[in-house]
């Protein structure tokens, strides 16, 4: 049988926060900082977590994934070694093998890393649209702001501009 302090191991070696956070659907938060899910709190940068620790400036709570588990779920230790291997499957409750094989590792790790690349860009996809976004209000905002005021006012530079340009940045904003 596996020893509690094995399956501890096992679970450090495997398992990082933003995979913990998701078990429990808790979004992840930007730059690593939310509002702390254990105590319920409001402020949005009162938890900071990385890869394999985390804590709360509100409530002090502080630890790795496991003691997270713990303090969440207000359970024991076991419990809370149970409900990773019930989520994650670290091990077999049957067998008596004591960490995954080299090949599974290997491929959690390629998940993971697939997981984390599919998360950048999605940010990056984000981060594009809101700038066609912005730049197609900017057009938007010369158009009114430099608007020739009479036939025979003269066409301010950036009023042109956004003649040209305003057209395909509303068909590039509709195309998302």
């Amino acid at each position: 049988m596996i020893t509690n302090k094995r399956k501890a191991e096992i679970i450090r070696e495997s398992v990082t926060m933003p995979e913990v956070l998701q078990m429990f659907g808790i979004q992840e938060g930007k730059r690593g900082r939310i509002a702390c899910p254990i105590h319920g709190g409001h402020n949005d940068s009162s938890f900071s977590y990385n890869r394999h620790q985390f804590q709360c400036f509100n409530c002090g709570a502080k630890g790795g994934v496991i003691q997270f588990v713990q303090d969440y779920l207000e359970c024991s230790f076991e419990k809370s070694l149970d409900e990773f291997n019930r989520h994650f499957h670290l091990w077999d409750v049957d067998d008596e093998y004591e960490r995954p094989s080299v090949a599974e590792r290997l491929r959690r790790e390629a998940v993971r890393r697939k997981r984390e690349e599919k998360r950048r860009k999605e940010e990056a996809e984000t981060a594009r649209r809101e700038a066609m976004i912005l730049r197609m209000h900017q057009l938007i905002g010369n158009k009114i702001r430099f608007a020739p005021e009479s036939e025979s006012e003269p066409w301010h530079p950036l009023y042109i501009e956004s003649l040209k340009k305003l057209e395909i940045a509303q068909y590039r904003v509709d195309c998302l």
